[in-house]
């Protein structure tokens, strides 16, 4: 990539951050990043018309991460409590009414990530 490129302080954008901030433009934009030395990461976005996007993203997901560590313990048990309840956001699938084990099989992945959520 070109060595324009925004960078940008650890210390203010964790690299978790940074990377949900690319995934969420993995549809329309390359991004890379690297350490640029002294608590800073290097970012490059090509298209480079789509660094503006990509700092809002950045910004976004940095304010999601902040109100889940405040809310998290909170918003876990309302969600397991939802999940847990058979609470269905979507019509049955037809699939899993044809074929019970399909349905068993994912009742069972829902349950192993309420277990890996706790963990």
């Amino acid at each position: 990539m070109s060595r324009g490129g925004l960078v940008v302080s650890d210390a203010l954008y964790p690299r978790a951050v940074l990377k949900a901030a690319a995934a969420a433009l993995a549809d329309r934009a390359r991004v890379e990043l690297r350490a640029a030395g002294r608590g800073r990461t290097r970012v490059d976005v090509l298209p480079r018309a789509l660094e503006g996007d990509f700092l809002n993203e950045a910004l976004s997901a940095l304010y999601r991460a902040r109100v889940a560590a405040l809310e998290g313990p909170f918003a876990e048990r309302i969600v397991e409590r939802v999940l847990r309840s058979g609470f269905v956001s979507a019509p049955k699938d037809p699939l899993e009414e044809m074929d019970p084990a399909l349905a068993e099989s994912r009742r069972r992945q829902v349950d192993e990530l309420l277990a890996r959520s706790r963990a």
